[in-house]
C-alpha cells in the first residue's frame, strides 16, 4: 500500500544496521530517544497522540497488528477466522506473561475490548467499537466477538493504542493505580516517569517474540527541534523524532547520521472552533478556507515533502480519489462571505505547537488571511499545553497533525469527524450527518 507523506526519523551512528553502535555517551547498554514532547498520561484509553504512543507500544501487546503494508499479522492473536459477517473468532497465543508473571489469557483480551467500547475518552474507541454486542469467552484462549451490524475495520481497530492488552488480575487488584505503574506484555517493562523529562523502561528478559537488543530505553522530552539536534549531533541522544524538513539535507550528510524517511498517511490540519464566534458561522469557517493558499504553503514549508492535500483523505488511503481538484484560494470569495455573514475586522488567535514547520505554515496563512480583512495572532505553546487548551475549548484556531493509523476510510472519517471522535468534540461541531 502506498502511503502519502513522510516522517522522519534519524539515528546516530548506525553501523551495520545495529541502532547504537559507535554512541558517544557513557551507556552502552542504554538507547537514549529523543521525543518532542513528554507523554500526557500512562493510559493508553485516554490518548491518541503519537509520543504517548511510541511509549505505549513499547510496553504493551496488542492482539493484532499491521506490516508496512497495512496487511493484519498475529500479535497476541495468533490466528482469527470469520465464519460470517456478525462474528469474529480469535485465537490466542498460549504461554506469554505479564511483566508481573500473570499468564495472559482470554480473560485479558476481553476486558481491553470491554473497555474501548465503554469508554467514552480521547481515543474515540467506544466510537469505532460501538458495533459490537458481546465479548465470549469460548475457552481460555479463544474469544467469540458478536456484532450487532457488520463493521469492516474492526480487526483493524484492535491495533490502535487504545487495544493496548491489560491485566485484568492487576487492574482487578490496583484500579486506577495500575496506570501508575502500568503492566503490559510488551517487549519493555516500565520503571519510571519524570513528567516533563523523561520516561525510563527496561527490558523484558521474559519476552514472547524477538528480544530488545537494548537493555534500557530513555525517551527524552526535548521540545524545540534544533536543540533535539544538537542533542543527537554532541552524541548525548543516540536517535530523535521530528526533524526540521530544513536541516534534513544537512544531517544526511553526516558520517555519523542516518535519516530514516517512513511513509505515511498523515495530514496537517486546522481546527476550528464551532462552540463561539466567529466560527460558530459556517460562512466564516468557509472564508477562512477559501483565503488560504493551501497549495503554495505546502510548497514553501515542506519543500516537496508529501503533497497539498485534496480533502479530508489522505494520498495512499483505500478509495482515496486521485481526480478531485485542488483547493484553490479565492481571496474575493472569501471576502464576500465574511459581508454575508455581516463580519467586519475578524480578530482570531492561532496555536500551535513547537513545530517549525506549523509555525511557517501558521505565519504564511496569517499573511493570507490579512487580506480578507483577518488578523491572525499566532502563538506558539508547547505540545501538551496545546493539547489542555484544546481539550478546554479555550481556542479560537489550531493548526494540528492527523497520522492514520488504519488503511480504512470509514475508520478515519468516524475518528476525524463523529461528533465522539477525537477531532469532532475538539472543534465543538455538531452535524447531524456525520453523528451516527
Amino acid at each position: 500500500m502506498k502511503r502519502r507523506g513522510i516522517s522522519l526519523l534519524v539515528a546516530a551512528c548506525l553501523a551495520c544496521g545495529a541502532v547504537g553502535t559507535g554512541m558517544a555517551h557513557d551507556m552502552p547498554d542504554t538507547l537514549i530517544v529523543a521525543n518532542s514532547a513528554d507523554i500526557k498520561t500512562l493510559n493508553p484509553m485516554y490518548t491518541g497522540d503519537t509520543v504517548s504512543a511510541q511509549v505505549f507500544l513499547s510496553i504493551y501487546d496488542h492482539l493484532l497488528w499491521q506490516d508496512l503494508e497495512g496487511n493484519l499479522i498475529p500479535r497476541l492473536a495468533e490466528s482469527w477466522e470469520t465464519p460470517d459477517p456478525l462474528t469474529y473468532i480469535l485465537h490466542l497465543r498460549r504461554g506469554v506473561k505479564f511483566h508481573n508473571g500473570d499468564p495472559f489469557t482470554a480473560e485479558d483480551a476481553k476486558l481491553t475490548i470491554d473497555r474501548g467500547r465503554t469508554t467514552i475518552a480521547a481515543t474515540g474507541a467506544n466510537v469505532l467499537l460501538k458495533d459490537i454486542k458481546e465479548v465470549e469467552i469460548k475457552e481460555d484462549y479463544t474469544i467469540v466477538i458478536h456484532m450487532s451490524q457488520p463493521y469492516t475495520p474492526l480487526l483493524y481497530a484492535f491495533t490502535e493504542v487504545w487495544g493496548s492488552v491489560m491485566d485484568k488480575k492487576a487492574m482487578e487488584k490496583l484500579g486506577d493505580k495500575y496506570f501508575e505503574h502500568p503492566i503490559g506484555t510488551g517487549p519493555f517493562k516500565f520503571v519510571s516517569w519524570t513528567k516533563g523529562d523523561r520516561v525510563v523502561l527496561e527490558r523484558n528478559d521474559d519476552y514472547w517474540g524477538d528480544k530488545a537488543e537494548f537493555k534500557n530505553l530513555i525517551i527524552r522530552a526535548i521540545p524545540e527541534t534544533s536543540v533535539r539536534t544538537i542533542e543527537l549531533e554532541s552524541g548525548s541522544v543516540d536517535m530523535i523524532y521530528k526533524v526540521n524538513v530544513h536541516d534534513i539535507n544537512r544531517i544526511a550528510e553526516n558520517p555519523k547520521l542516518q535519516v530514516l524517511r517512513r511513509p505515511e498517511l498523515r495530514s496537517d490540519y486546522y481546527i476550528l472552533n464551532c462552540s463561539r464566534p466567529p466560527f460558530n458561522d459556517v460562512r466564516v469557517r468557509q472564508a477562512f478556507a477559501k483565503a488560504l493558499d493551501i497549495v503554495g504553503i505546502q510548497k514553501a514549508v515542506f519543500r516537496g515533502v508529501g503533497r497539498a492535500a485534496r480533502g479530508p483523505l489522505p494520498l495512499g488511503m483505500r478509495y482515496f480519489d486521485d481526480t478531485l481538484p485542488m483547493p484553490v484560494q479565492d481571496v474575493e470569495g472569501a471576502r464576500a462571505l465574511l459581508k454575508e455573514a455581516g463580519v467586519g475586522q475578524l480578530n482570531i488567535t492561532i496555536r500551535v505547537n513547537e513545530s517549525k514547520e506549523r509555525i511557517d505554515a501558521a505565519t504564511i496563512a496569517q499573511a493570507q488571511l490579512a487580506e480578507v480583512g483577518i488578523n491572525a495572532e499566532i502563538q506558539v505553546l508547547e505540545y501538551g499545553a496545546l493539547l489542555d487548551i484544546l481539550d478546554r475549548g479555550d481556542f479560537d484556531v489550531s493548526l494540528l497533525g492527523w497520522g492514520n493509523n488504519l488503511p480504512d476510510p470509514e475508520y478515519a472519517m468516524s475518528r476525524l469527524y463523529h461528533t465522539r471522535g477525537i477531532v469532532g468534540p475538539l472543534q465543538r461541531s455538531e452535524n447531524g450527518r456525520v453523528a451516527g
